[in-house]
């Protein structure tokens, strides 16, 4: 059962990692290169698609590591470390970047200027999401490939005589 519980931080880091790239080297850059208003409503409308997503999954991959680590085993550092990347995640958004979220997403009027400021503010902070999330994925990654490696078992015969 532990091992079948393996796959779940696997999936739910790499969704989590996964996205976090996609938008620190596409999706943010593009909103870089926008006008500020333009690039304001993008983030405002990306923002409400991803961030349930991406609190869940965080959630989820922080859990199941953390369960792994407390059952034990082998890989018990990794699960610990992996958990506490992914957990990590939820303070330092609720305290570092959503003051930046509720700023570039409010509906006071924000120069051009601030507007940019803020959007490469938060494109920095984002940054550490991702290659916290990144990390999370290897360790989860590594350790199921150990788990699996190490529980090889000699092949029996289907028919023994």
């Amino acid at each position: 059962m532990a091992d079948l519980l393996q796959i779940v931080p696997v999936v739910a880091s790499g969704l989590f990692a996964g996205t976090a790239l996609g938008i620190s080297v596409g999706e943010h850059p593009a909103r870089e290169v926008m006008d500020a208003e333009h690039a304001r409503i993008h983030f405002d409308e990306s923002y409400a698609r991803v961030s349930k997503s991406q609190a869940s999954l965080a959630v989820v991959a922080g859990a199941s590591s953390a369960w792994l680590a407390y059952i034990g085993g082998p890989n018990r550092k990794m699960h610990a470390t992996a958990a506490v990347l992914m957990l990590g995640m939820l303070p330092w958004t609720v305290l570092i970047i959503f003051p930046v979220n509720d700023e570039l997403r409010s509906k006071k009027k924000l120069s051009d200027t601030e507007i940019k400021k803020g959007l490469r503010s938060w494109g920095k902070l984002h940054m550490v999401r991702t290659v916290a999330s990144v990390a999370a994925f290897g360790l989860a990654t590594l350790s199921l490939a150990a788990s699996c490696s190490g529980s090889e078992q000699e092949p029996r015969p289907i028919v023994s005589y």
